[in-house]
């Protein structure tokens, strides 16, 4: 069996987070992209802010990842509430031009 070496990444002092609180997820066969966007009330025309492109194992191995956290933090999540309304809904009528991934059953019919 191969040796894990353990990677020590390096996080630049001057690199800045973002909040972000709507996702867009495209996919092909061969990868998935993922458009970040920081929804604030009074804006009317959002941009993108931050964009990642990952491979099918890439996505799979974030996936397990966000997982693992989200069920380590259940606790936390079964006191708090998702909103139901999408952001745009309270201020337009008019969806985005993207549409969020819809997953869907064996049959195709939407979970």
């Amino acid at each position: 069996m191969a040796d894990i070496q353990q990677i020590r990444v390096q996080i630049p002092e001057d690199l800045e987070p973002r909040y972000v609180n709507v996702a867009y997820i495209t996919h092909t066969p061969s990868e998935f992209l993922l458009d970040f966007v920081t929804m604030l009330p009074g804006l009317t025309n959002p941009k993108v802010n931050t964009r990642l492109l990952l491979s099918p194992l890439g996505m799979k191995l974030v996936q397990r990842a966000l997982n693992e956290m989200l069920n380590a933090m259940k606790p936390l999540l079964a006191r708090s509430r998702s909103p139901r309304a999408r952001p745009w809904q309270t201020n337009s009528s008019k969806a985005p031009e993207r549409r969020h991934l819809v997953r869907k059953n064996k049959n195709g019919h939407p979970r």
